[in-house]
């Protein structure tokens, strides 16, 4: 193990360790960026150790929205027994539990802090050539920054084209949404009690949970976990698309058989390819494709 990887190595100890964050994450990176592309590609130490310093800052962000998820679930569940406990036959009780807004609010600011994280990765694999710094504007300052580098001459537009569609798609299903959510919190509890309440009749319960924006909040956390880690995923593995050889492609791997094995390989979704040159029949042009950086990308967040 050379210094670059043991400092790595010792890095990921000290870091809570999560089987799907980690595969989607560093081992993902790993069989793309640190594979060393087929025995003729290695970025550069300097890319290298960025790249990573960013990566591992990012899982800690993930892992932190993780964390405030579970802790939110636990509570939760810990309200509705309390509930229960206190309620008698044919009544009504309602309990405030503004912990668990403070969990929610965590979330939140964790989830754009990953965001606003993940966009360095295009900083740290082109230093001096790529300026937007954060997901700012709900993802429009990064779609402006990757029009703006699509002029690079030597920037790989398809891929580039292919980043700002995912970001238009996951802008409309969840992303703005999200992000909107996140700034309106700063005023929600103002607006009223964050209540848990249970209804009793007879043997029969109705647990009513708080909702922001008509939206069962717990539920609401795991779809948004979920979505901003697959995300940050695809967003990564594109960026890396962008950032390799020509000659090499990053595709959705058909077989989830990576260098890792198994329990991570479930959670490998992108390979490296080649890129086979294919003639234009109506032109006669040889043509680089780079269609598999673009092919089912985006087809697992909901």
């Amino acid at each position: 193990m050379d210094k670059i990887d043991k400092a790595e190595f010792d890095a990921l100890l000290k870091m809570p360790f999560d089987l799907e964050i980690m595969g989607r994450l560093y081992y993902q990176a790993r069989e793309l960026l640190l594979s060393h592309g087929f025995g003729f590609f290695s970025p550069k130490k300097e890319e290298r150790d960025k790249f990573i310093a960013i990566l591992l800052d990012v899982t800690i962000k993930i892992s932190a929205m993780q964390y405030h998820l579970k802790t939110y679930a636990q509570h939760e569940a810990l309200c509705i027994e309390q509930m229960k406990s206190k309620c008698g036959a044919d009544s009504y009780i309602s309990l405030q539990a503004y912990e668990l807004l403070f969990e929610l609010e965590a979330f939140m600011f964790q989830m754009k802090s990953a965001l606003d994280l993940a966009v360095k990765f295009l900083e740290a694999l082109f230093p001096k050539r790529f300026k937007t710094k954060t997901f700012g504007d709900l993802g429009e300052d990064l779609i402006k920054g990757l029009e703006k580098f699509k002029k690079d001459k030597n920037a790989k537009v398809e891929i580039v084209d292919s980043i700002i569609s995912m970001i238009r798609d996951d802008q409309k299903t969840w992303l703005k949404q999200a992000i909107t959510l996140r700034t309106s919190l700063n005023h929600f509890k103002t607006i009223a009690g964050y209540n848990y309440q249970a209804k009793r009749s007879g043997d029969k319960w109705e647990i009513i949970v708080p909702r922001i924006a008509g939206l069962n909040v717990l539920a609401y956390m795991e779809t948004t976990y979920s979505n901003c880690l697959k995300f940050i995923q695809d967003f990564m593995c594109l960026v890396i698309g962008m950032f390799l050889p020509k000659g090499l492609s990053v595709g959705v791997s058909e077989t989830n058989v990576s260098s890792v094995g198994e329990p991570l390989n479930q959670y490998i979704k992108f390979g490296l390819g080649i890129t086979t040159p294919s003639v234009d029949s109506s032109s006669g042009q040889i043509i680089d494709h780079e269609e598999k950086a673009q092919q089912n990308n985006r087809g697992d967040r909901q």
